[in-house]
């Protein structure tokens, strides 16, 4: 197994997928970009290609549940009479687009008004995210929730909010996703969507064992997360 970090379309020149095509006998791509440059290389060296995220670019695919894993996030802060969510997200890729989708689908099935929804997208480092949750504390327009779209992420809202002297959960609730190992070391510990890597892991595999058996039952899987509940939820 080599892995391989590719940051644009120049870098492909050098890629393994160009470079040393005869040896790969699978790729797996993340995060797809729209008109991926690297599916076309990879079909031109006939590589089979498996994305691990839900993408219409590539017909198998490996992903999180994300729909089932935002509705029940959103179902659970609903039960808790948390309504106005601040939903902040990373670049426009098709995981978060998804991931947006389903939370304004959530609220609509649910007769809440979108006005209490805010999606943001491109938070995507911490220091960003710090100065956004800054700024809405300043201006008082300070939501019930704010859904952290990556557990790594939150940091950045636990250190906001206590700069400015609120509280986690008393004056604002925050859940994450992804559960990641220091999510429960968080003060006071991180709510989450829990994604199964191992099992994501497990599927992967035996999806690119099939495609090397070329075998005709290959298909697409989603693995469902689960949500963690801690103490940064009111």
């Amino acid at each position: 197994m080599i892995q391989e970090i590719i940051y644009d379309d120049g870098d492909l020149i050098n890629s393994m997928l160009e470079q040393s095509s005869g040896f790969i006998d699978a790729a797996i791509l993340f995060y797809l970009q729209e008109n991926d440059k690297r599916i076309e290389l990879a079909q031109n060296n006939r590589i089979p290609v498996v994305s691990f995220e839900s993408n219409k670019q590539v017909p198998v695919s490996i992903s999180n549940n994300n729909k089932k894993g935002i509705l029940e996030a959103t179902q659970f802060l609903f039960g808790r009479g948390l309504t106005r969510i601040c939903l902040l997200l990373g670049g426009r890729i098709g995981v978060n687009l998804e991931r947006a989708e389903a939370i304004r689908d959530v609220y609509l099935r649910s007769g809440i008004s979108l006005d209490q929804l805010e999606i943001v997208h491109d938070m995507n480092n911490l220091e960003r995210i710090k100065q956004f949750v800054d700024g809405k504390i300043a201006s008082g327009d300070v939501p019930q929730v704010f859904f952290v779209s990556g557990d790594e992420k939150a940091i950045a809202v636990y250190h906001s909010v206590y700069a400015n002297g609120l509280s986690i959960p008393n004056d604002v609730s925050i859940i994450g996703f992804d559960n990641i190992p220091i999510s429960k070391y968080y003060y006071p510990p991180l709510t989450t969507m829990a994604q199964d890597f191992e099992a994501l892991a497990n599927e992967m595999f035996e999806v690119i064992d099939k495609l090397l058996l070329q075998a005709e039952d290959v298909c697409s899987i989603e693995v469902d997360p689960q949500l963690i509940i801690r103490e940064s939820v009111k």
